[in-house]
């Protein structure tokens, strides 16, 4: 186990030193930078912020996760394009559909994706669609109502024919995807190989995050491989609870994962637990996230100043009492 980590320390900072100029190792005059990746052909396989800045020390403190914030776009004039769109006022702040048990009998169980979803809509008061209430008819009439949309589910970006996420009682077609409007503030892909899809060069990635955002979403997180079921689940929960606090998407999907990284070790603290997640498109806070929060702080500063008065006017009667 030691020497795998070793090993991949010394090829993740062999990469790292190769693609980077060398005025970037200057990490401390660096550090705490927004990057944006724009990645091209085979380098969109791979999550940034995993490489390391050192060949030797502790491998947790040499990821560039620590340094830097990442998130990740298809090209600048896709992004421009991507914020023209009016998104305008949703009246549900996040959708979470988790079919658990699917009519294709192929498919296995997702237990746990039950768990996951009543996490983030518990946390966010979201509506969650479980079983046969996470149907493809439900998404496609709830979808677009949403600031968010979480899909907790099977997914296979590399299908020969066309790419697919599974439903309890179909299959969405990339196809379908792509022609279908979601114009959501970010659309959540609990899905494995999410990020995946056949490689088109200077094109990029015909993904199902990439048919999101065709769809009209502002921004997708998604998976570069088969996600771990608990690791993945503690860093979606976490991500969620950074948003409600108002950083900004890639500043909270980072947070998290720091914040995994602190809780593990041994061999957790390799890429495959923490680093398979990343954020596409737009970076920052969700609007309807801060308003709540607005809202809260609101009424918690009424019930205090209520009390306040109450009490004053408790202790006056006293006085005038005695």
């Amino acid at each position: 186990l030691q020497k795998d980590l070793k090993d991949y320390q010394n090829l993740a900072f062999a990469v790292f030193s190769t693609l980077f100029p060398t005025e970037f190792l200057d990490l401390q005059s660096l550090s705490g930078k927004k990057i944006t990746i724009i990645p091209d052909y085979n380098l969109q396989n791979l999550p940034f912020e995993a490489w390391t800045t050192a060949a030797d020390g502790n491998l947790g403190e040499a990821y560039l996760i620590n340094d830097f914030e990442f998130s990740y776009d298809y090209s600048i004039s896709f992004k421009k394009e991507n914020r023209k769109i009016d998104r305008g006022d949703k009246s549900i702040s996040i959708s979470g559909f988790a079919p658990i048990q699917f009519e294709d009998e192929r498919l296995s169980n997702l237990k746990g994706s039950e768990i996951e979803i009543e996490e983030v809509t518990s946390l966010l008061s979201g509506k969650s669609f479980l079983r046969d209430m996470a149907s493809k008819q439900n998404f496609f009439e709830y979808a677009n109502q949403s600031d968010i949309v979480h899909l907790s589910t099977h997914a296979n970006a590399s299908d020969s024919i066309s790419p697919w996420i599974a439903f309890a009682d179909d299959r969405l077609s990339l196809n379908e995807i792509y022609t279908a409007t979601i114009n959501a503030e970010m659309v959540m892909l609990s899905a494995c190989n999410s990020a995946q899809g056949k490689v088109r060069r200077g094109e990029g990635v015909m993904s199902l995050a990439r048919g999101f955002f065709l769809a009209g979403a502002n921004s997708v997180v998604c998976s570069l491989w088969n996600v771990d079921d608990r690791s993945g689940q503690e860093i979606t929960t976490n991500f969620y609870r950074y948003l409600q606090e108002n950083e900004t998407r890639s500043a909270a999907l980072r947070s998290a994962k720091l914040n995994f990284l602190k809780q593990h070790s041994l061999s957790e603290i390799s890429p495959f637990y923490w680093s398979s997640l990343i954020i596409i498109g737009e970076q920052g806070t969700i609007k309807t996230l801060e308003q709540n929060n607005f809202w809260w702080l609101f009424y918690f500063a009424m019930a205090v100043t209520t009390t306040m008065i109450i009490a004053l006017i408790i202790r006056k009667l006293k006085t005038n009492t005695a």
